[in-house]
């Protein structure tokens, strides 16, 4: 889950970030809820990767969270029963929507942006909020779950990608950049201090 530039800055904290993930994690709980086959006290099962940093090393704040695409069942100390949603691509956009409505009346709450700021954003064709739900791995695919799960997991940085040059430090990246630039040069302080608000 990744969200538009205007309000980035806006997750430079823990505690809006945790507001904002719950926010994420409760829309999708309610989606799966909703298209998957009635059953006692449902469950999701979910594991969240809060994420920084872009492959430019530029602050993007995005969640990366690994799902299980229905609810679990079953009563405490018993075995649980798993339960496939049967979702659409329509019911990804439509939680994507919810999610954009929900986090901008946060910020409103929070004195983000005004009434007609909200308004305003809600009619742009393009959001920037985008719920990517492309990766399905299969529940036999034990390998392509660990790979999913390191990627979601990932440091900012390669640290072979990482190299001293004179008293800089060189960063390339792992793909050039939207202005076609594949390395940075960082002040060893200014690295290690984007480390440290990682």
């Amino acid at each position: 889950m990744s969200f538009p530039k205007r309000i980035r800055h806006y997750l430079e904290t823990h505690a809006i970030l945790q507001a904002v993930l719950k926010i994420v994690v409760d829309e999708i709980r309610k989606r799966l809820l909703a298209c998957s086959p009635a059953a006692e006290s449902p469950q999701i099962g979910a594991i969240s990767f809060i994420q920084h940093f872009g492959n430019t090393l530029n602050y993007h704040p995005h969640f990366h969270l690994v799902v299980a695409d229905g609810v679990f069942t079953g009563k405490k100390g018993s075995d649980l029963q798993f339960h496939e949603a049967a979702l659409t691509l329509d019911d990804i956009t439509d939680t994507q929507e919810s999610i954009q409505k929900r986090v901008l009346r946060y910020f409103y709450r929070r004195g983000f942006f005004s009434k007609t700021d909200i308004k305003t954003m809600l009619t742009y064709d393009n959001s920037g909020f985008s719920l990517d739900a492309s990766v399905k791995v299969e529940n036999f695919d034990k390998e392509a779950l660990e790979r999913l799960i390191r990627y979601c997991a990932r440091p900012p940085f390669k640290s072979e990608n990482l190299r001293w040059h004179g008293k800089s430090l060189e960063y390339t990246f792992p793909k050039p950049s939207h202005t076609g630039k594949t390395y940075m040069q960082l002040d060893p302080l200014d690295f290690f201090y984007a480390l440290e608000n990682c």
